[in-house]
């Protein structure tokens, strides 16, 4: 049988971009779960428990990435950000609840991040404070000039 005429559809073979478009996702959730504090967690459960994580592991990161991508399409498709979101469809308390709640978490995150940098800091020999600062600073470099807007992404 002539596998273009199937109901499947044509087959193309995969090309770098579509490749790049479905592994988004993917890439995401590696580039994710590779920050300290995950490495830190992972290193400590890792010494206590083994290789015995290791399937949890892959079925998080699978549920992470199928959730990701799934964020990604409705962002898309909606045009809107989740705060918008929730509160087009469970109204603004519920949405100002989730953004006190992300605020916090992106906080807690920048802490964890720049407790990393101190300790890596103090691997290579050099002040933890100087190691921080330098980390804020190329933080805020990029920021400021990078911009942070979605609109220079897409």
């Amino acid at each position: 049988p002539d596998l273009d005429k199937t109901s499947w559809g044509r087959f193309e073979m995969p090309t770098l971009r579509r490749f790049v478009v479905y592994s988004g996702p993917g890439l995401s959730t590696i580039l994710g779960s590779t920050d300290a504090g995950c490495m830190i967690l992972a290193c400590a459960a890792g010494k206590q428990m083994g290789y015995a994580l290791i399937p949890m592991q892959m079925i998080l990161s699978l549920i992470q990435m199928v959730m990701l991508f799934y964020a990604s399409r409705l962002g898309t498709a909606t045009g809107m950000g989740f705060i918008e979101c929730v509160q087009q469809f469970y109204g603004k308390r519920a949405a100002i609840g989730i953004a006190v709640l992300l605020i916090i978490s992106c906080y807690a995150e920048m802490v964890q991040e720049f407790t990393g940098l101190a300790g890596v800091s103090e691997i290579l020999k050099i002040h933890p404070a100087i190691g921080v600062l330098s980390g804020a600073l190329v933080f805020l470099t990029t920021v400021l000039l990078g911009g942070s807007s979605i609109h220079k992404v897409v």
